[in-house]
């Protein structure tokens, strides 16, 4: 009686741990498959980064060393059009550069403006890169946030082994923007509506967009990079 008992229960310890080994297989098949961002985007895909939502009203800007062009409870991933009325200005983040297993994120518009007109340049672009440092730095992705300069769209343009239709998208986003990059004491570098580099005081107030380097350890939960389905991240 006792062996039959033993006998028993260790059948039901068998059944039950391959149940549990069943339908934990099962469970794993539905989860997605976790993989470093870096292993799986390319330059042009679009990411979602979090930089929350502006918690104020700002006009677009009319006096030297102003931010503005933005409204309260907007999100920061969205454009403005800082400069005339120019359309079609791209939302949210895109890759720009994946080197050494690190992925760095560009705005795909304006999400902001500045104006520059008779300051110094490099005072400018401190306050450019101290003003997106403060409002566009999410910590727990982001090491680092900086202003797009003009080494940034000059290797995108000369890189040949980017489709021509990536790089306009990158380059070109139907307003201007500056560049953190000084020509001299006064002018800064910029890029117009149809995405061509130039020096200049502003006419008026010109966009800025961030730049943003995540760590080498974020990975993507789901989405396949297109603008309607961005790759979600977490760490």
């Amino acid at each position: 009686m006792e062996t039959k008992k033993l006998v028993f229960i260790i059948l039901l310890v068998v059944i039950v741990g391959i149940a549990l080994i069943y339908f934990s297989s099962k469970k794993d098949e539905n989860l997605p498959e976790i993989a470093k961002l870096y292993e799986v985007v390319k330059i042009g895909d679009y990411v979602e980064y979090d930089c929350g939502k502006w918690n104020t009203n700002m006009p677009i800007p009319v006096g030297q060393g102003i931010f503005g062009g933005y409204n309260k409870n907007k999100s920061k991933s969205s454009s403005i059009t800082p400069y005339l009325e120019y359309e079609n200005i791209d939302d949210g983040w895109i890759v720009l550069e994946v080197k050494d297993n690190v992925v760095t994120l560009i705005h795909a518009g304006t999400p902001v403006a500045y104006f520059h007109k008779y300051g110094n340049s490099e005072n400018s672009i401190n306050m450019m890169n101290n003003f997106l440092e403060e409002e566009f730095y999410n910590k727990l992705y982001a090491s680092s946030i900086r202003v797009l300069n003009y080494d940034d769209i000059n290797n995108i343009i000369e890189n040949k082994d980017i489709d021509a239709n990536i790089i306009s998208k990158i380059v070109k986003t139907g307003s201007w923007y500056w560049l953190g990059t000084a020509y001299n004491n006064s002018l800064i570098w910029s890029v117009n509506n149809l995405g061509i580099m130039d020096y200049r005081l502003a006419d008026g107030s010109f966009g800025v967009r961030p730049v943003v380097e995540l760590w080498n350890n974020v990975y993507y939960t789901s989405g396949d990079g297109t603008k309607d389905n961005p790759y979600i991240i977490n760490r």
